[in-house]
């Protein structure tokens, strides 16, 4: 059984269970696994879900780093409330890869890298994936992502500009290196590009570059 006072008084049946399979799959209580966790809202995320001063998940499965992978909400009595949650607020602001929410008899599953089709639901499933095979699953993602290739709309960046009278090859190069970083395992990047196209200031009428 866990620890005397982490679960308190709010832990339901439904809590407990699902504590005992994760432990069985060798979650760590307080390190790859932390129950009803409280996380602060930034100003922006307070101002995107108003209302919210913090969210408090049941419980959230993390690597070994502090990377939340996985959201598990336990109150699955109104899913019409617990399944939009969790796709619109948890996974918005934890931004993990997968989503669980459970009852007394079911585990309904997401996978955040869904695509198309695949997109759709919550789908039932057996139990939950262990830390290993949660690894696994996003690295074979990013490994097909890497791979894949990435058309440049020249429409948009990149291509023949009227006023300027010629190719934004500049803004191709960006993009190209951006796409190179990225799939080299680059999640956070910064693009600062000075505009080569005169424009008119709104309030003096003035030229500017």
């Amino acid at each position: 059984m866990p620890q005397p006072g982490i679960f308190e008084n709010e832990a339901s049946t439904v809590d407990l269970k699902v504590y005992e399979e994760l432990k069985s799959l060798h979650w760590k209580l307080g390190d790859t696994l932390l129950y009803q966790p409280k996380y602060d809202l930034t100003p922006e995320e307070q101002a995107e879900f108003p209302g919210s001063r913090h969210i408090k998940p049941d419980f959230v499965l993390q690597d070994l780093q502090g990377v939340p992978l996985a959201v598990i909400e336990n109150k699955l009595g109104d899913p019409k409330t617990a399944l939009p949650k969790l796709r619109l607020k948890y996974s918005r602001i934890l931004r993990p890869r997968f989503l669980y929410a459970c009852s007394a008899d079911k585990i309904l599953f997401y996978d955040m890298a869904w695509r198309g089709v695949d997109a759709g639901e919550f789908r039932p499933v057996s139990g939950f994936f262990t830390l290993e095979e949660m690894k696994r699953k996003i690295t074979q993602q990013q490994q097909r992502s890497r791979e894949q290739e990435i058309v440049v709309d020249t429409n948009i960046a990149g291509g023949f500009d009227p006023s300027a009278g010629k190719v934004r090859y500049y803004q191709l190069d960006c993009v190209k290196t951006l796409i190179d970083a990225y799939k080299s395992g680059k999640m956070k990047m910064l693009v600062h590009m000075v505009c080569a196209v005169p424009w008119k200031c709104s309030k003096c009428g003035a030229l500017k570059m």
